[in-house]
């Protein structure tokens, strides 16, 4: 029987400068939309933060602060803002019909 899974994804750049990522995988859709969600407001504060105190701050103080949403994105701060989605993803042998 096949399963479903919930991936919450990471994402920054465009283009050949574009990455993306895992996160993190969840059995209710509920749960990976909430941490989804909670990066991204992570993420928009800390773009805040950054353009109120400058590039300079945010290079000085970029191993200081890590994203408590994202274990695998270890530079929070680029000229891309990350940002964070779900992908839907079923595995295992699905019943014969």
């Amino acid at each position: 029987m096949a399963k479903t899974i919930y991936v919450v994804y990471g994402e920054r750049g465009e283009y050949d400068d574009h990455s993306k990522w895992n996160v993190r995988a969840y059995a209710k859709k509920e749960d990976a939309d909430g941490h989804a969600a909670d990066a991204n407001e992570w993420c928009k504060r800390r773009a805040a933060i950054i353009k109120e105190k400058g590039d300079r701050w945010a290079w000085n103080n970029r191993n200081k602060e890590k994203n408590p949403f994202d274990h695998v994105n270890d530079y929070p701060d680029s000229m891309y803002e990350t940002e964070y989605g779900v992908e839907e993803l079923e595995y295992g042998r699905k019943a014969k019909e």
